[in-house]
C-alpha cells in the first residue's frame, strides 16, 4: 500500500475525537466539484466506541460561508462508510464547487459530546479529490 499521508494518528483510547483540515483553492483545479473524505483503517483488534454517537462533519468555505454539514457513523454497517481499493475506508464529509475565486476551504470531523471511550482506528487524514 502506497503511503498517501505524511503522518497518521492511531487512536488507542480517546474520549474526544477532532480532525480538522484546511486547503487553499489555488491548489485545486478551477471549475471542478471536489469531495472531502476522512480516510482511515481499523486496527486488527477492531474499532470500538463509535456506534452510539454520530460524528459531526463540516466542509465549508471560510470566505463565502457556504457549508455542507452532516452527521456520519464510523461504525461497521453504516452506508456512509465505504471501502477503498487501497484497503482503507473512507467517509464523505461533503462537496464543494471550486470556481475561479481563490479562497480557503475548511473541513472537520468531530465527536466531542458523548465523552465515551473509543479507539482501534488509524486516521490517515482528509483527502480532497474531484468527484
Amino acid at each position: 500500500m502506497a503511503k498517501r499521508f505524511e503522518e497518521v494518528a492511531a487512536l488507542l483510547m480517546v474520549c474526544w475525537f477532532e480532525v480538522r483540515g484546511r486547503i487553499s483553492t489555488s491548489l485545486l483545479s478551477k471549475n471542478t466539484i471536489y469531495g472531502a473524505y476522512l480516510v482511515f483503517k481499523e486496527e486488527e483488534m477492531g474499532a470500538f466506541g463509535f456506534a452510539s454517537q454520530p460524528f459531526e462533519t463540516s466542509f465549508r468555505s471560510a470566505r463565502t460561508d457556504l457549508c455542507y454539514d452532516t452527521r456520519v457513523f464510523l461504525e461497521t454497517g453504516y452506508t456512509s462508510r465505504r471501502p477503498r481499493q487501497d484497503g482503507l475506508l473512507e467517509i464523505e464529509l461533503g462537496e464543494y464547487y471550486v470556481g475561479f475565486d481563490e479562497e480557503e476551504l475548511e473541513m472537520s470531523v468531530l465527536e466531542t459530546r458523548e465523552g465515551g471511550w473509543k479507539g482501534g482506528i488509524v486516521v490517515q487524514g482528509i483527502e480532497i479529490r474531484p468527484k
